[in-house]
């Protein structure tokens, strides 16, 4: 007997080593945790068995409280974007399938007070900034753009799962308590994705856009003092489970205080009262995939009335929605009728029927605009804001009259260049039954014009909010009793498919057809500019930043200082934007709108560029200009310049000024101006903050 325990006491010390030595992460002290995390921010404190994190409130924070401080979703998550989650990771990168366990105890729950993101076209956090999310479970982290989180929230009583360039995949409700511990476990393995809380499995899901397949693991808080206790990371079996095929089940549920339409338990939009007339935000194209648009529900307009109604007509495969709304003085009605249905070659179809009907003469001086997706990450965002933006060039491809598809880069500026604007007739207008097409990444958002509309229509882009307009081509000012229809249906092109009507396309930049006889718009803003090294900008724009800029200009890949990239200025070209309309005289080799100002950001700048010349005579000017910040009464803020004269060569020289700027500017213009003839290089352009 006494052998026979002395065997069991022997298999249980083995196993209980087996165990220590097969687990990936199980730190015990607290020199163990801070050893084996990498606390990616501050408010981390390593305790005995666990980690306590802890995360300012927003709305306490010193410069929310300022008086003439704008508080409201635009300036909260755009002029001075403040990442509000505290991040600690540990792991290998190397890690694929394996299971994260943690205790976790809400002690301050985060306040439910604040903006959650996706209702603006310029947000490109797609829910990263979850208000009333207290903390999550991170898997599969490889950098701030690619992870998993599972979150849960004590003031919504949810749990979710958020993945970068996904958005919230999956929503469950799911009561949690403050100062209760909960053991929330999530594995990765495969492309499946399960949560449980207190050994019941709330979430199971397989990624179907995109899989992440390995990274590290972490945890993380937001407004809120979590304590995590008995962390570890063990191995994961690997499931080669295939996705199951997707059944649409759509609905309209009231989320975070929201209308949102779900497909099973996956939002794909929400109905927002915006600013311009009732619209769709964070609106999903297939599942898993991130929001792409923000379409209006009715016609864009700046005069509708804040009240409407919506009458939901069929759930569950097929969603439909009626909404009718009405302009403030009565001078017109307008009536949408919304149909959402699934096509696993075409993502969801957003179809949408809508009907204006003028009521007053004058109401009106042209048709409102069929439809103005604001298109989340259409181009490089000017702000620091996570996810980043793309990785290359993006692209509008339309089908035009004669059939032709042709390509050019996007955010072409609507209202002066040649291949989108109204001046160019129904030669350059989108064919009856055909489409509008942004590359977004490598995704094609397709905007369909069927053949039913009333009016034929053409599409441009707007170089400051890279928001996509679709104009009829009647001039003719609307009159009492007037009728439009409009009938727009958006969908997806996959990666491949773009590729497919590319190679086939006719690109306007480099074969001007005679059909095609129009010039490109000088207001490009399509290119990454690849020459901005920012390594010393304020925090979220470290490394080599990817910035916008409007112009005629090229990426010379001969010339540089060092990298044998620089962006090339003829003089010759450059001229006033549009004629001084709008009393604005700035060049067209310009940045902006920035974004780069506003609280928690330095008071003072320095802005210098490099400047190489082989023949130029005349000098560069190099300034910053247009701020606007608030309140509006004030003075407008000063330009500041400095300038570099010219005669002949130049070899690399350092232009530069500084400036301060209001603490509450959310916008402003940085331009380079050669006046004179000949060629400029500029490299290496920085903005330095030089107090706080």
């Amino acid at each position: 007997m006494r052998h026979v325990l002395l065997l069991v006491c022997l298999l249980c010390a083995a196993f209980a080593a087996w165990g220590r030595e097969t687990a990936l992460l199980k730190p015990a002290t607290a020199g163990e945790f801070r050893k084996q995390f990498t606390f990616l921010t501050d408010g981390w404190q390593a305790e005995a068995r666990g980690l306590v994190g802890t995360s300012p409130r927003y709305h306490s924070l010193p410069d929310t409280a300022l008086e003439s401080f704008p508080d409201d979703p635009w300036t909260y998550f755009t002029v001075h974007p403040v990442n509000l989650w505290r991040y600690a990771i540990a792991g290998e990168p190397e890690w694929t399938d394996y299971t994260l366990t943690a205790t976790v105890t809400v002690q301050e729950s985060a306040p439910l007070k604040g903006f959650r993101p996706g209702c603006y076209f310029f947000n490109y956090q797609w829910g990263r900034e979850a208000i009333g999310s207290d903390a999550g479970l991170i898997v599969r982290y490889t950098d701030p753009d690619n992870y998993y989180m599972a979150r849960i929230s004590t003031g919504y009583d949810h749990l979710e799962l958020w993945k970068t360039h996904g958005g919230v995949v999956r929503v469950a409700p799911c009561q949690f308590a403050p100062n209760r511990a909960y053991t929330i476990r999530v594995t990765a393995s495969g492309r499946w994705i399960t949560v449980a809380v207190d050994g019941k499995e709330i979430i199971r899901y397989a990624d179907p856009v995109m899989p992440l397949r390995h990274g590290r693991a972490g945890i993380g808080v937001r407004e809120s003092r979590v304590r995590f206790d008995n962390i570890q990371v063990l191995p994961a079996a690997h499931s080669d489970t295939p996705l199951p095929v997707h059944e649409p089940q759509f609905s309209l549920r009231k989320w975070v205080d929201r209308d949102y339409i779900f497909d099973g338990d996956e939002p794909i939009g929400f109905i927002f009262p915006g600013p311009n007339g009732l619209a769709f935000a964070e609106v999903k194209l297939a599942p898993g995939l991130m929001p792409l648009l923000t379409p209006y529900a009715g016609m864009q307009s700046y005069s509708y009335a804040p009240e409407y109604t919506h009458t939901v007509t069929r759930k569950g495969k097929i969603f439909a929605i009626t909404f009718k709304l009405h302009e403030k003085d009565g001078g017109f009605a307008c009536e949408a009728d919304w149909t959402i249905t699934y096509d696993p070659a075409r993502g969801y179809v957003w179809d949408k029927r809508a009907v204006v009907t003028v009521l007053k003469d004058k109401a009106l001086t042209s048709w409102p605009e069929l439809d103005d997706p604001f298109f989340y990450q259409l181009v490089a965002p000017v702000t620091d804001k996570l996810p980043k933006c793309n990785d290359g060039l993006n692209y509008c491809l339309k089908q035009i009259a004669d059939g032709t598809t042709v390509a050019y880069p996007a955010a072409t500026h609507i209202w002066g260049d040649g291949v989108g604007g109204i001046e160019n007739g129904p030669k350059m207008a989108i064919r009856p039954g055909g489409c509008v097409v942004t590359t977004v990444d490598g995704w094609g958002v397709v905007t369909e014009l069927p053949a039913d509309n009333t009016h034929r229509h053409t599409t441009g882009y707007c170089h400051w909010g890279l928001d996509q307009h679709i104009k009829t081509l009647e001039t003719k000012a609307p009159a009492q009793g007037d009728v439009y229809t409009g009938h727009v249906r958006f969908s997806l092109w996959t990666p491949e498919r773009v590729r497919q009507e590319m190679a086939r396309s006719v690109f306007l930049q480099k074969a001007m057809k005679p059909t095609y006889d129009q010039t490109l718009s000088p207001y490009l803003i399509a290119h990454t500019e690849p020459v901005n090294h920012c390594a010393n900008l304020y925090p979220g724009l470290t490394g080599e930043a990817v910035r916008l800029w409007t112009g005629n200009y090229t990426i010379d890949r001969a010339v540089g200082r060092g990298d044998n990239s620089a962006m090339r200025v003829d003089a010759g070209t450059i001229t006033k934007r549009l004629n001084g309309a709008w009393g604005d005289d700035r060049p067209n080799v310009w940045l902006g709108p920035t974004y780069w100002t506003g609280p928690y950001l330095a008071p003072r700048y320095r802005f210098g560029i490099w400047v190489k010349a082989e023949a130029f005579t005349g000098k560069v000017v190099y300034q910053a200009d247009s701020w606007d910040w608030v309140p509006e009464a004030r003075a407008k803020f000063p330009v500041a310049r400095a300038e570099l004269p010219i005669q002949g060569k130049c070899d690399w020289t350092y232009l530069s000024f500084e400036t301060s700027a209001p603490r509450q500017v959310f916008n402003w213009s940085l331009r380079i101006d050669p006046v004179g003839t000949g060629v400029i290089w500029v490299d290496d352009i920085d903005v330095t903050p030089l107090a706080k």
